[in-house]
């Protein structure tokens, strides 16, 4: 159940559960919430035992049976039917059976226990019923609800009554589409005379009116964005934070948490920019071992084979004969795992003639060696004018990936640096090296530069990207209680573990700190020097001087 903020669904699931228990012989229940306290607390409204103690108390006497109440715990001895208690943990209903279990609140569970919890209770009962507001994308509840294997029932706050008076929504900026015109014809009969529902109108149509008649605020709020919103939703809209309003009015996921990016670039990156690859495939090689000692292993025969094996590789635009634009310059940028399953190792690769992100390769299960292997063989089939160049972030397993570079042979990398300073001092450090400080920076950067992709003024410095995975798991970077940033699913993670998670936005942002490394490809154009100048006839002199004194003799 996805829903607003006080829609009474956990009212509706007890209620079911108490009618099971009230009506029908042997039936067993199990409901959970994150606090023991919100699962049974005597006086507590908001416990969940509560509520049943409320419903057995208001029915009819001749409906009540003999129970036994003891502590999360509600027996009826007249049918044998039960309701037991939990505090949500990793282990909840195991070893049990039940006819369903409702789990309250679960995105406000921590992820890891969230997720262990639904696994073990698949063992216990065909019905999980999991209610609640949302808090970020990556929580296991979010997942689930957008997973399309589940049956969703949605609460939105406009199905109330109460809250809806006035609804309407701006299909476009400036422009207004009312859906209640009868509130807004009663309360203000003199504004709304020649207005119609569900018709869109200038706004600037009835505020000049308003004001006419003395109305101090606005009756609209015309953003464009076609969400709903009513008198009751603009006042919420004044008092909460956007945080709180996500969360808890928009059943928002994305908006939910406090949000690295900002979510209406990244949607409008979805509708402008985002697409399917042009290609998916491999990128086949081969390693050639050095011959002697103090040689070098060298990657070989790099070649795309389209729609082969397991499609890891995919490449947004046009191929040449095969490849990409050999006029244009790239980056390739890299963000590493352990490649045991736990977190991916992601390449992203940019065209700088284009500042477009044109290519990933993506994988959970290759060792940071042959990740390594497998992006110098990324970028000798890319090629372009100049070499590509190549960053990656060097925490953690990144040590490992950059020594396999070096022992390749591979040149036009990434020195560390501090990018804090104008004049960017170069270590002998190889990789990108993220500290608190310099990985806020890295993902400052790339969040202006995705913004800068719709301002025409920017363009040279704009982040196209039309990768839809890698602006889903941007949109769920936030900011930890710590004060770091990342993404909401590794938020419990101890900083050690952090740094073996691979993900497609240290990749992308890695790529666009490159930039100042990798220029843009100039055209190439042979200069035509006039016969007549001094430039010829000095051009001229130096060849004839290069010839013998026989050609010259015979060419005379």
């Amino acid at each position: 159940m996805d829903k607003s903020r006080d829609m009474g669904a956990t009212w509706l699931i007890l209620g079911v559960f108490f009618w099971f228990w009230l009506t029908e012989k042997d039936c067993q229940f199990l409901v959970g919430s994150r606090k023991e306290e919100y699962v049974d607390k005597t006086g507590n409204h908001k416990s969940l035992f509560w509520k049943l103690d409320y419903l057995y108390k208001y029915l009819p006497t001749w409906l009540q049976p003999e129970i036994e109440r003891t502590h999360m715990h509600f027996l009826n001895h007249r049918n044998g039917s039960c309701i037991n208690g939990e505090a949500t943990n990793k282990d909840m209903g195991a070893g049990d059976r039940q006819m369903a279990v409702m789990l309250d609140e679960l995105a406000r569970v921590d992820h890891s226990i969230a997720q262990s919890m639904l696994d073990a209770l698949s063992d216990t009962t065909d019905c999980v019923i999991s209610n609640s507001t949302h808090t970020t994308m990556g929580h296991p509840y979010a997942k689930l609800r957008y997973s399309g294997r589940v049956p969703v029932l949605v609460l939105p706050w406009y199905k109330r009554p109460d809250r809806c008076q006035g609804l309407y929504r701006s299909p476009a900026e400036g422009m207004v589409e009312i859906h209640d015109l009868g509130y807004y014809q009663k309360t203000y009969p003199q504004i709304f005379k020649g207005i119609s529902e569900k018709i869109a109108f200038n706004v600037q149509d009835v505020e000049i009116d308003a004001m006419t008649e003395g109305l101090e605020h606005a009756l609209f709020i015309a953003d464009g964005k076609g969400n709903w919103r009513s008198t009751w939703y603009d006042a919420q809209s004044r008092r909460r934070s956007s945080r709180d309003l996500a969360q808890n009015v928009d059943m928002n996921p994305v908006g939910s948490g406090d949000a690295v990016f900002d979510l209406p670039d990244l949607q409008l990156m979805r509708t402008t920019y985002v697409r399917d690859p042009d290609y998916v495939g491999e990128i086949s090689y081969h390693i050639k071992e050095g011959k002697a000692e103090y040689e070098n292993d060298s990657v070989v025969s790099a070649v795309f084979e389209p729609n082969s094996g397991r499609k890891r590789f995919k490449w947004w635009g046009p191929l040449i004969d095969g490849r990409p634009d050999q006029t244009h310059n790239y980056i390739v940028g890299n963000d590493i795992s352990l490649g045991t399953g736990a977190s991916n190792s992601v390449t992203s690769i940019f065209d700088v003639n284009t500042n477009s992100k044109v290519g990933s390769w993506v994988d959970a299960f290759t060792s940071p060696t042959h990740f390594a292997e497998q992006v110098i063989a990324i970028c000798q089939w890319i090629g372009g004018l100049d070499t590509p160049f190549l960053i990656w972030e060097s925490n953690g397993p990144g040590g490992i990936f950059g020594l396999r570079v070096y022992r390749l042979g591979y040149a036009n990398v990434y020195y560390h640096r501090d990018e804090k300073k104008t004049f960017r001092p170069r270590s002998k450090d190889l990789g990108f090296h993220t500290s608190a400080t310099s990985k806020e920076l890295l993902i400052y950067g790339y969040r202006e530069a995705l913004s800068w992709a719709f301002r025409t003024d920017t363009e040279k410095q704009a982040y196209k990207n039309p990768d839809v995975d890698s602006i889903t798991e941007a949109e769920d970077y936030i900011f930890y209680i710590t004060g770091a940033i990342g993404p909401s699913s590794a938020e419990a993670d101890e900083g050690g573990a952090k740094a073996t998670h691979g993900d497609r936005v240290i990749a992308d942002a890695l790529c666009n700190v490159a930039r100042a490394d990798q220029k843009k490809a100039a055209s190439k154009i042979p200069q035509i020097i006039p016969t007549t100048s001094v430039a010829a006839r000095r051009e001229d002199r130096y060849r004839q001087s290069l010839l013998s004194v026989e050609d010259r003799r015979w060419q005379n």
